[in-house]
């Protein structure tokens, strides 16, 4: 059993205007008026099988072909799929078809990913250190190196 939801805080005043399954248990689209403001929140659950992944995706393109332009759509959630090998990945995406249309379906719709663009990604051999961890490992490495302790 595959279950994706959308929660808000009680403290945010929403009001929800509708809810549509896009795909039984793994996508869900939720409209919601937040501050004057118009949102799609889509939440994704996309399944491990890259045939069934495919699927999915199509239907997700179609349901955005009927957002209106004065929805600031927001989509997230487990993609079970990297666009970017080199950072996302130790090897390669074992479904480049799906990789593909998740790649090709961002850039028709002009959408970026927020993790991207606020952080910084260094690949030191297997390893993948994102800045918020360098600067952590620094200052943790500094504090060390002047109190005498390991931490």
């Amino acid at each position: 059993c595959w279950c994706v939801a959308t929660l808000f805080s009680p403290r945010l005043d929403v009001r929800v205007t509708s809810t549509t399954e896009i795909a039984a248990g793994r996508a869900l689209a939720v409209r919601a008026e937040v501050q004057g403001f118009v949102f799609c929140l889509i939440n994704i659950y996309a399944p491990s099988q890259g045939s069934d992944r495919l699927d999915l995706f199509q239907k997700v393109s179609s349901f955005l072909e009927q957002c209106g332009q004065d929805e600031c759509v927001v989509m997230g959630g487990d993609w079970n799929c990297t666009t970017d090998v080199t950072l996302d990945r130790i090897g390669q995406e074992p479904h480049l078809q799906s990789a593909a249309v998740l790649s090709r379906l961002g850039a028709e719709l002009g959408m970026v990913d927020v993790w991207r663009l606020t952080v910084t990604f260094i690949r030191l051999g297997s390893l993948i250190i994102t800045w918020p961890l360098l600067i952590f490992l620094f200052h943790k490495h500094t504090n060390a190196a002047h109190t005498g302790t390991l931490m």
